[in-house]
């Protein structure tokens, strides 16, 4: 059993490799193989390996993967990178797998106003869909944390005519309806 579960690790360990490669054919045999051996430690590899990929039928693939995970774990690794600087270029994305693959990040509603905000309007579009389809309950905290962010935000950019001061109006809604049923 012990020889199987280092086999097994060893060929995680060569999938997340092969998803890094350069070279497109390597990176489509390697998603293929993560449909029968796909582990939570391939989908940091497939984030990169869709980050640093052009438009095309390759990037297509790897999108639909990334956003119909079935791996509960998936949901700590995309909050994890919503806060890395490392995918701040894919943050909309990220939002976009988060809600798309099912996910309810309660407890992460602050770094998703926060990221949904301050990113461009399609990353703010991202950001309230996938509030406005979290059920809730939320965790208390981190939506008395996400209300102030909202409210600075809107104080602050209020006359200024910010292209994400629309969407902080109706993120506000959302929140405001999660404190009173809260």
């Amino acid at each position: 059993m012990i020889e199987q579960d280092k086999n097994q690790e060893k060929l995680i360990s060569q999938i997340g490799k092969e998803l890094l490669s350069k070279d497109d054919k390597k990176v489509t045999a390697a998603l293929k193989k993560t449909e029968k051996h796909g582990s939570v430690a391939h989908i940091r590899p497939i984030m990169i390996a869709f980050m640093n990929r052009e438009d095309g039928l390759l990037k297509d693939q790897l999108r639909e993967v990334l956003s119909t995970l079935k791996l509960s774990e998936a949901e700590d690794v995309f909050m994890e990178a919503l806060e890395e600087e490392e995918f701040k270029s894919i943050q909309g994305d990220i939002l976009f797998f988060t809600w798309n693959a099912g996910f309810n990040p309660v407890d992460s509603v602050d770094l998703i106003c926060r990221v949904a905000l301050e990113g461009d309007y399609m990353t703010g579009v991202e950001g309230l869909t996938l509030l406005e389809n979290m059920p809730g309950p939320l965790d208390e905290e981190s939506l008395m944390q996400a209300l102030i962010f909202v409210r600075e935000f809107m104080l602050k950019y209020k006359d200024e005519g910010h292209p994400s001061y629309e969407i902080a109006i109706a993120i506000y809604g959302i929140l405001s309806q999660h404190e009173r049923q809260s």
